[in-house]
């Protein structure tokens, strides 16, 4: 949004934000773009499109590159290996990487997998790149930072917790008929001391207002919860970015099915 009002959104799908934009800049899927992902190990892997970018989507770089390009800066806006060639010059730890490095494969031991139908874990014959694992030291280092704050609800209200879900109501999953089932549901997760204390139990439906926005939520008991906490996944249809206090309303429906 800028100073006088005016909305862009880049998006993959015509969301409730993008229908309220002014422009949509429409954005390709990670499945019809290259690229590379760090994952949780430090490693540097390649990814390849599966799928042929639909017609008027354009990659996230590009997309980025053609409006730095109106606020006269110049980025990268032709190729994703350019773009992690500007990386690796820009940020140590990817220094000397290149799309060539990640494409290194050897011989990996033991041999499972591959042609083996009896197999039972996900081996198989790499032909497109081991990756890089990137150095420990000095590449995530952040400073060192005070203790956070212990956070405790004003009485007679409760402390809830985001965590985040696998299959959420975002935009990328939502859509899909074959996950539907599996997408997380509005769950309030908590101990049954907790639960007790605000008269709830396993199977009622209670009401939560978060950040002035209302909705229904399930409710499930777990033992393994501290007491007076309670946990909520992202993206079920309450605005919860962060921990915060809220007001349990009274239970309203019993529902018996299993609770996701």
């Amino acid at each position: 949004v800028d100073r006088a009002g005016f909305v862009v959104v880049q998006e993959l799908f015509l969301t409730e934000t993008a229908r309220r934009a002014d422009v949509v800049l429409p954005a390709a899927a990670t499945v019809e773009r290259e690229g590379t992902f760090t994952n949780a190990e430090r490693r540097v892997q390649r990814f390849y499109p599966a799928l042929p970018i639909k017609l008027g989507a354009e990659i996230d770089f590009v997309i980025t590159a053609r409006v730095a390009a109106l606020l006269g800066h110049k980025l990268e806006d032709r190729a994703g290996s350019l773009v992690f060639l500007r990386l690796a010059e820009q940020v140590p730890g990817y220094k000397g990487l290149t799309y060539t490095t990640l494409a290194h494969t050897e011989e990996q031991w033991p041999i499972v997998g591959r042609q083996d139908l009896y197999y039972g874990g996900t081996g198989y014959d790499n032909h497109q790149g081991l990756g890089v694992q990137l150095p420990l030291a000095g590449v995530y280092a952040k400073p060192a930072q005070e203790a956070a704050p212990v956070l405790v609800a004003p009485q007679g209200a409760l402390m809830v917790y985001p965590v985040t879900r696998l299959y959420d109501r975002g935009t990328t999953v939502l859509p899909s008929r074959l996950l539907k089932d599996r997408i997380a549901a509005p769950v309030l997760v908590l101990h049954p001391e907790t639960a007790a204390a605000f008269g709830l139990e396993q199977g009622v439906e209670t009401r939560l207002t978060i950040n002035g926005v209302t909705a229904p939520v399930g409710v499930r008991l777990d033992e393994s919860l501290p007491r007076g906490a309670a946990l909520l996944p992202r993206s079920t249809g309450l605005p919860l970015w962060g921990p915060v206090a809220i007001r349990v309303n009274q239970p309203s429906i019993r529902n018996d099915s299993p609770s996701a």
